[in-house]
């Protein structure tokens, strides 16, 4: 049976596509633009998830006494624990740039996220759905910087929640609803 979190996180990881349609108006020529950055997008998700998972799945065994390499338990995959397998294998140098990728790669999701986030504030405040102080710009950039805020306030909130995987279940429902 594939447990509820497996499910959750490969959701988690694979939706949020159609966020990019947030930037349209910023975009020349979104209709050649989009789909071919999905199609390369999609070739560096399947890239970046697959070759190391298959790499740490090649060198964890479970019946590796006559191999020489350290045995690796599957109820021991937790956060955190690709780095580990990396370090072991390659070096702590290999680790702590696997480390250094993944939190390059939380800190570009989160800025994308609060830039798709603030826009829909943006527009929903400029329509009548929300507070007008919501649709509030930047005399310089032109970005919505009270919705950034609320954004950046209601995320600080969630992260008190726990978990990464209570969070997913979080994120996976609201984007369901």
């Amino acid at each position: 049976m594939v447990p509820i979190a497996y499910l959750n996180n490969l959701f988690w990881n694979l939706n949020y596509f159609d966020t990019a349609s947030s930037f349209a108006a910023d975009v020349k020529n979104p209709g050649k633009a989009f789909p071919r950055a999905m199609l390369i997008a999609i070739v560096f998700i399947v890239v970046a998830y697959f070759v190391p998972l298959m790499v740490a799945i090649g060198v964890w065994s479970p019946n590796n006494e006559h191999t020489g390499q350290q045995q690796y338990q599957q109820e021991a995959w937790v956060d955190g624990y690709m780095a580990e397998i990396v370090s072991d294998t390659m070096g702590s140098w290999c680790g702590i740039s696997v480390v250094v990728g993944i939190s390059l790669s939380t800190v570009g999701l989160y800025e994308a996220d609060l830039s798709y986030l603030s826009l829909k504030l943006l527009g929903m405040a400029e329509r009548g759905f929300l507070p007008a102080v919501l649709a509030k710009r930047s005399t310089v950039y032109g970005t919505p910087v009270n919705a950034i805020l609320v954004t950046t306030v209601v995320t600080l909130i969630l992260t008190q929640f726990g978990t990464l995987t209570t969070l997913v279940e979080i994120l996976n429902f609201n984007y369901a609803v």
